[in-house]
């Protein structure tokens, strides 16, 4: 389990059965401690749904013991809807009844474990499973056919109480594809399968309403889906492209539409379950999706009939070279380019999982979109449309279950904000051409950045640069950029490329450099990343990507090393403002109480415009922050990092005893207990904002003030103490500039109200 499952579970205390839902070698143990499924070998899970606070639920294959497969599916539940489900007749008469697939409950974690015949939200599927109840079933959607029960049944895909997809044989030859679903799903899989059929891309066969259920014959052919090993060949996607323009120009358009407002409730729906289980994520989802949702609802016009799931999984090559689109389940009437997107999409989703190669799956898309403008134009807003489709599957990684699937999450997202930027800086311009220097752009394109990076890195000839992406961007001001490269040899090389607008931050670069040199290196128990090279022209340096975590994933109230990290890095703050390195590299940079009282101010008055109530309160708060920072003027002045808190802290879970510092762009001389502080105030914060108390990470807090303290000579506990008050003030504005933390904003007030010992009156009185 990696540290943001183990964050989920921590944050759902509601399910609790979903700790044991999202580790499967538990599960499995837990199965075979059952009688009825302890003949168990092995298990994996193939679907994941899960609703926060609600519901989980996982389809699992499990292997018996004499190597049949049987599916089933565990469904984790609140404490009081299990047991209403438990008791719910039809279950306990199979129960009693003895069946050998009756549900199961595991009790203390409210999991149901349950068959497909008795899934009950798709309440004839045991219509098709049970082999006498076949024939009959099969008459409905298979009129005509001989011997209906020798028709043998194979699930293609099943989503527990939602739809099944079956295929069926008859003497070993795929025949059929049986869909049956809920009553929701399946109207529109009737729909989407009828047009479907009217377009020529599917053959219907039957359908029973009563039943949910419907068949369409067999297509024979080659699926065009990368993971089946199927190459993606210009050819093929040119005339994938032409068939697509084709079916956008069908004159009809079902009922069922797909706006840009329906788009952008899409995103916000994903993204309130996104947050849940990728919270480091959250504000960079939800800031793409407001720029993202303009653009949607602004460019809604001349509708199209779409297939809505579109990519290359959903394409079939016959034997004689036509191609057919099947699944239309979600066929609606939309943009054009809400297809193209889907397709772009997936592909991108495969790329990052590694599945086609980044040159593979450009030349796919470019082909498709050659295809299809030979036969009609397009509206403009692709990458819109394309990084929306991204984000929708921004869950995709943790439903599959993916090993990676934080890394995996990470890609996605950055993509989502690349071709943001990109479309940004294309409308900023003009569509004119802009020179490099004067824009991100190239920067992530690696066409126009590969050459000067080759170059600058000194890498041997055959290197080559696979990808660009783009991790964090602050519009107008910086930008933080993957390069992933490949050596001769075919290894593979990460770096990050650190941008800034205004020109190459060479002060950073210095700093880091010089810290790298003189005993910060990666051998040291105090590292930083080594500086690799600088690129004045592209206002841009680079540095060795760094295989760690931020802290922050670590805090966790019960985390079992709380402590020993806060104590690691106390130590190390400690060991990095006594550098004589830094020292000489921040001379010509200081950062005085003036400073800090100024930027603290600005935020406060920001605060106190937007919410007049407070106007008092505020301006005492500040009064009282100025009579802490009076008694800070003897302080103890070193070297500070002066933006040094859980994120720019990195550990490796394989060398722990290590601790890599980032992130130099703000080094000055200050006063010591600074760093302290301000750390101590983000902990608090991030304590508040996530389990409820300032308190809740109190272990880590107070390791890190012993250990620094221990190794600070010349700083005192009650300067760290007035430096975290000043800091936490000054949350209190950074709270109302990001959603997720609007629920923090009052606490944070009233609780510096206390730290600074807040008085009424006590601004007034001071004049």
């Amino acid at each position: 389990m990696n540290m943001h499952d183990a964050a989920l579970i921590a944050n759902d205390s509601a399910l609790p059965g979903l700790a044991l839902l999202l580790e499967p070698h538990r599960l499995l143990s837990r199965l075979r401690a059952c009688s009825a499924t302890g003949a168990t070998r092995d298990l994996t899970i193939n679907y994941l749904r899960y609703k926060p606070g609600t519901s989980c639920i996982v389809g699992l294959t499990l292997t018996l013991a004499d190597g049949r497969q049987q599916l089933c599916y565990a469904k984790a539940l609140t404490p009081e809807r299990f047991h209403q489900s438990w008791q719910h007749p039809r279950r306990q008469r199979l129960i009693a009844a003895a069946h050998p697939h009756a549900p199961l409950a595991l009790r203390d974690e409210a999991i149901l474990l349950q068959y497909p015949e008795f899934d009950f939200a798709i309440r004839y599927l045991n219509d098709l499973i049970d082999v006498k109840k076949r024939p009959d079933f099969l008459q409905q959607l298979l009129p005509g056919s001989a011997e209906a029960s020798a028709f043998t049944p194979r699930f293609l895909r099943y989503k527990p109480e939602r739809r099944a997809v079956i295929a069926l044989s008859r003497h070993g030859q795929p025949q059929a594809v049986v869909r049956i679903a809920n009553a929701r799903e399946f109207e529109r899989i009737l729909q989407g399968c009828s047009l479907g059929a009217a377009l020529g891309h599917l053959s219907l066969a039957g359908f029973d309403r009563s039943r949910r259920a419907l068949a369409t014959h067999w297509l024979a052919g080659e699926s065009l889906a990368p993971e089946t090993g199927a190459r993606l060949e210009r050819s093929t996607l040119h005339a994938v492209g032409g068939e697509l323009a084709r079916l956008h120009q069908t004159p009809f358009l079902p009922p069922v539409a797909r706006h840009g407002a329906e788009e952008a409730q899409t995103l916000q729906d994903v993204f309130n379950t996104f947050r849940a289980i990728y919270p480091p994520g959250a504000d960079r989802f939800l800031a793409l999706t407001r720029r993202i949702s303009r653009h949607l609802v602004a460019g809604d016009n001349h509708p199209v009939l779409l297939h809505g799931d579109f990519s290359a999984d959903q394409i079939v090559r016959t034997a004689d070279g036509d191609l057919r689109f099947i699944d239309w389940d979600r066929s609606c009437s939309g943009n054009a380019l809400a297809d193209i997107a889907s397709f772009r999409a997936r592909l991108e989703m495969q790329l990052i999982s590694g599945l086609p190669d980044a040159q593979q799956a450009a030349e796919a898309i470019d082909a498709l979109l050659d295809g299809y403008l030979a036969r009609r134009s397009l509206p403009a807003g692709l990458a819109w449309h394309s990084a929306s489709a991204l984000l929708c599957l921004a869950t995709e990684p943790f439903r599959l279950r993916a090993p990676d699937w934080p890394q995996q999450t990470e890609a996605l997202l950055a993509r989502a904000a690349q071709l943001v930027e990109k479309e940004t800086e294309k409308r900023l311009s003009g569509g004119e051409p802009v020179k490099p220097q004067e824009t991100l752009a190239p920067l992530v394109d690696p066409g126009r950045i590969a050459q000067p990076l080759l170059q600058a890195l000194r890498l041997p000839a055959g290197s080559r640069l696979q990808q660009c992406l783009l991790l964090r961007h602050k519009p107008g001001r910086r930008a933080l950029i993957e390069y992933q490269l490949t050596l001769p040899d075919g290894t593979s090389r990460p770096v990050i490329g650190k941008y800034r607008v205004k020109g190459l931050d060479r002060h950073a670069f210095r700093c880091q450099q010089a810290l790298w040199r003189r005993g910060f290196d990666a051998a040291a128990a105090v590292a930083v990343p080594q500086p690799l090279a600088a690129l004045p022209e592209w206002r841009l340096w680079l540095q060795e990507k760094v295989h760690a975590t931020p802290l922050t994933e670590w805090l966790q109230p019960d985390h079992p090393q709380l402590a020993v990290v806060g104590a690691q890095v106390g130590k190390a703050l400690a060991v990095l403002q006594q550098s004589e390195a830094l020292l000489e590299a921040t001379a010509a940079s200081t950062w005085s109480l003036e400073d800090e009282l100024k930027v603290l101010q600005t935020g406060l008055q920001q605060i106190a415009a937007d919410y007049p109530q407070w106007q008092a309160r505020l301006s005492q708060l500040f009064y009282a922050c100025q009579t802490l920072a009076a008694a800070l003027t003897q302080a103890l002045v070193r070297p500070v990092h002066r933006d040094f808190y859980p994120d720019q802290v990195m550990i490796d879970r394989r060398q722990p005893q290590q601790v890599v510092l980032v992130d130099f762009d703000l080094c000055s001389r200050s006063c010591a207990a600074l760093d302290a502080g301000n750390y101590l105030a983000h902990v608090a914060e991030l304590a508040l904002r996530r389990y409820g108390a300032t308190t809740a990470l109190d272990r880590h807090a107070q390791a890190f003030t012993r250990a620094y303290l221990a190794h600070s000579a010349g700083v005192s506990a009650a300067d760290i103490e007035r430096f975290t008050a000043l800091s936490l003030a000054r949350h209190i504005f950074l709270s109302t500039r990001f959603p997720d933390r609007a629920h923090t904003t009052l606490p944070l007030l009233e609780h510096c109200e206390r730290l600074t010992g807040c008085q009424p009156g006590a601004a007034e009185n001071s004049r």
